[in-house]
């Protein structure tokens, strides 16, 4: 039997499921109709356009990018002499002390891959218009340490602004390590893809705020004539455009007067 006292002091009685469903933010495209009843239920506060299955596309192919890349790129520094012993001995063995599985060449994760990368900064070759700057160098390795966490934490829910950040770190690794031509162009596509998505699905959500407030719609003057197209020509439909424009606009005829004056 499974024992569910721990979840139960965790929820308190008092607390219904509906009151529970609303502290789960939900997508922030989700749409309720105004004419339903009910309170709205609690959406998240920034864009999420990337479903599930693509983002763990996206992060599977931009993390292969990146380990791909920076294996080639120690396998080059150590070919030329500049990875010291003792840096590559220190990631075997932490590697070893945490039981993982031998690999092949550099190919660790790229946590790893940048620590090791990390111990050499100093002779290390490093490609791109910032490869002599050694405060720029700390700062580029400070955020790709930022990015390799969160790229290991797969939540697969997350937001346009974050990806879109991770995008621009993912660029500069790639050419701060030399990447080749056809991995740039690679993640290029990917790029246009998922920015392309994501004004999609902005629009979206665009087009489900308005039926909140209503559709905005161009005016038209009464009569269906539309401004510069009066019923007599052009002279009176400006005349009826502007009406403090010079002179007085003449009412159209519709029908002859009716009303007649007697003389006696």
């Amino acid at each position: 039997m499974i024992q569910t006292e721990g979840v139960s002091k965790l929820i308190p009685s008092s607390i219904s499921q509906g009151e529970l469903s609303k502290l789960i933010p939900g997508s922030l495209s989700s749409h309720q109709s105004p004419s339903k009843g009910g309170s709205p239920r609690t959406v998240s506060n920034f864009p999420v356009s990337l479903s599930p299955p693509e983002q763990a596309k996206f992060y599977s192919e931009a993390e292969l990018m990146i380990c791909a890349t920076a294996n080639k790129y120690l396998i080059i520094q150590h070919e030329e002499g500049r990875m010291s012993y003792e840096s590559i001995k220190k990631i075997t063995d932490v590697w070893a002390q945490k039981n993982r599985a031998q690999v092949i060449e550099f190919m660790f994760d790229q946590l790893t891959q940048r620590d090791l990368i990390l111990y050499n900064l100093k002779t290390f070759r490093f490609y791109g218009p910032n490869a002599e700057n050694q405060v720029s160098m700390h700062g580029m390795m400070q955020a790709w340490k930022t990015l390799a966490r969160e790229m290991s934490i797969r939540t697969f829910c997350t937001g346009d602004s974050t990806i879109r950040k991770q995008m621009q770190d993912i660029y500069r690794i790639l050419e701060m390590l030399g990447a080749p031509m056809v991995t740039f162009l690679a993640f290029q596509q990917i790029q246009i893809k998922t920015l392309k998505k994501m004004r999609e699905q902005q629009q979206v959500r665009d087009e489900q705020e308005a039926t909140k407030t209503g559709v905005e719609r161009i005016w038209e003057p009464p009569g269906g004539f539309p401004v510069g197209a009066g019923p007599r020509g052009s002279a009176e439909s400006e005349a009826y455009a502007n009406p403090f424009s010079y002179g007085t606009p003449t009412t159209p005829a519709t029908s002859q007067s009716t009303h007649v004056r007697y003389f006696d």
